[in-house]
């Protein structure tokens, strides 16, 4: 490499000047520095900073110091009341809860196996039947019906007013038929999302209900009843043994139920359609 070196730097002396020069350049995007071809940059031995770049971007800028401007977060629409695996999946990126937003059981599952993110919404309001009215999540008044007299039923009922729609039928078991009717037909002509039944005994009440096409109704045995109910099924009818609850058991199993979307999935219809031709 040395003797190749030197033979070349030997031919060079013996060109002399007569040898022909060539320019070098910069590549192109390397700034050289030489702004002599700019009248108004001539003086100048560097690139002036962008207009509104501060003192300390310039000074991070000679340090070498690369600042990348931070992404502005994504507005996702916060969800409130029972939160299930159905509205998870319509979801890409991150998951909102609202203030007093709770996962049902498969969704809390779901989003474990999914890895999902979870934010919290602390600002916004929850919707409490224990603070006042509450409108249902899909809108419109919820049905009512007691087959009896309650002074905790009648309670619950005066703080969901004015969101609630009593039934025209008696408060008498020997009407549960007709009420059940009457609701079918209120939600099959979307008028209401859905209703609550407040009955001595839910077995009669159940098998009604769960006739008709247009009702999925389940039992408040529990809040997690509820929770799954509302998750598995997309149920629209809650049924409450009222004798077993008190005002305060009664507001907390209604809650998630009328917070919730009472809407069922394509997957559901399917299978509810195949049962009903099962004989």
């Amino acid at each position: 490499m040395k003797l190749i070196a030197a033979q070349v730097m030997a031919a060079l002396q013996g060109a002399g000047s007569s040898a022909p020069r060539a320019d070098v350049h910069a590549p192109i995007g390397i700034c050289t520095g030489d702004y002599s071809k700019f009248t108004e940059l001539s003086g100048l031995k560097s690139a002036p900073p962008p207009s509104g770049t501060t003192a300390a971007a310039i000074a991070d800028a000679a340090a070498g110091v690369v600042n990348t401007p931070a992404a502005a977060p994504a507005n996702v629409t916060a969800l409130k009341g029972v939160v299930t695996v159905a509205q998870l999946k319509t979801i890409r990126g991150p998951v909102r809860l609202a203030k007093g937003a709770i996962l049902s059981p498969l969704a809390a599952e779901y989003i474990k196996d999914k890895n999902i993110t979870i934010l919290t919404d602390m600002d916004a309001a929850p919707v409490s039947v224990n603070s006042g009215p509450a409108a249902s999540a899909v809108g419109g008044a919820i049905f009512t019906w007691i087959d009896g007299q309650c002074p905790s039923v009648a309670k619950l009922l005066d703080s969901l007013r004015p969101n609630v729609l009593a039934s025209r039928g008696k408060n008498s078991p020997d009407e549960l038929k007709n009420v059940v009717k009457e609701l079918a037909a209120l939600v099959r002509t979307r008028k209401v999302p859905g209703g609550l039944l407040f009955v001595n005994n839910a077995a009669r009440a159940i098998c009604y209900a769960n006739r008709c096409a247009s009702l999925r109704a389940i039992v408040a045995t529990s809040d997690r009843a509820v929770a799954d109910g509302i998750d598995q099924l997309g149920a629209n009818v809650l049924v409450i043994e009222y004798p077993q609850h008190g005002f305060k058991s009664m507001a907390a199993l209604v809650k998630p139920f009328i917070e919730s979307t009472m809407t069922n999935t394509a997957t559901i219809e399917k299978d509810l359609n195949e049962l009903r031709n099962c004989g």
